[in-house]
């Protein structure tokens, strides 16, 4: 039987076609990517509602002497790699490509770290943080020859609320206290 290769064409056309009208919505908690202009699947987390999610947009500076840090993984690289985060060696959440979390905290000097238990990717980064500010971070994959590396870097205010904008917040931990107490890998 000889098929079309007009008929072939057409069905590709209309599968392309139904992913571009309907992309992941936020609900399914997939966050949906696009690499190279085409829409990929993405890891899922649990994201935060939509309401808290513009809520945390509104980049509030925090009051009572708190500091607030943004933490984005705004890149699509390694998009089926998640990574547990934690605050002085408490998870605090767990990122995917095109997330964010907000983390309030005492100011003073802290230590983030990026850890990856399926790569056994990981990374650590100390800040400062002050009181009553807002700090940009900004968590980067880097992936060269089958090498995956996790680094952290301090953006500037313009900078890190665009990537917050591109992006969608993560779920406040869920996790039982006792499971957040543990250590990152090393």
């Amino acid at each position: 039987m000889n098929f079309p290769l007009n008929r072939i064409f057409s069905l590709a056309l209309l599968l392309v076609g139904i992913t571009v009208l309907f992309p992941a919505k936020a609900q399914d908690a997939r966050v949906p990517c696009q690499r190279f202009w085409h829409q990929i699947a993405c890891v899922s987390v649990p994201l935060a509602t939509p309401a808290d999610d513009a809520q945390a947009k509104q980049f509030d500076a925090p009051s009572d002497a708190v500091a607030k840090i943004y933490l984005a993984r705004s890149g699509t690289m390694a998009p089926l790699q998640k990574s547990d985060i934690f605050l002085d060696g408490k998870w605090i959440g767990t990122l995917a490509p095109l997330t964010y979390l907000v983390i309030e905290t005492n100011p003073g000097t802290h230590t983030v770290n990026a850890s990856d238990p399926k790569n056994g990717k990981h990374d650590s980064f100390s800040m400062q943080v002050e009181g009553y500010k807002n700090t940009y971070l900004q968590e980067q994959l880097y992936q060269l020859f089958n090498a995956e590396k996790i680094t952290f870097k301090i953006v500037d205010q313009q900078t890190g609320q665009a990537a917050v904008l591109a992006s969608k917040l993560i779920s406040p931990a869920t996790q039982p206290a006792a499971s957040i107490d543990r250590p990152p890998s090393p």
